[in-house]
């Protein structure tokens, strides 16, 4: 499950000329696995990408995004070992 919360809504609450961005998340694999509950088989690994754009065709300045990644060995967990991930910036297309 996939929860994507923009906290700023330039509609409700943003002071006027701050830019609107939506978010699109995708998976691969999609949907993500769950890593085997036996210890000796290796982890899965998959990617969470998270793409924003801004509403008109004027460039933004972001100054942070903020991702929660649960991590332990319960099922809703998406990491084992927060170290392990490898979080990356693209700034092309």
């Amino acid at each position: 499950m996939t929860v994507v919360i923009q906290t700023q809504d330039a509609g409700t609450t943003a002071a006027a000329g701050d830019p609107f961005l939506s978010y699109t998340l995708t998976t691969t694999p999609s949907p993500l696995k769950a890593s085997p509950e036996n210890p000796q088989t290796p982890e899965e690994t998959g990617d969470v990408v998270i793409s924003v754009a801004r509403q008109s065709g004027t460039p933004a300045d972001v100054e942070w995004i903020k991702v929660k990644v649960p991590a332990g060995t319960m099922a809703p967990d998406l990491a084992t070992d927060l170290n392990k991930i490898s979080p990356r910036i693209s700034h092309t297309g």
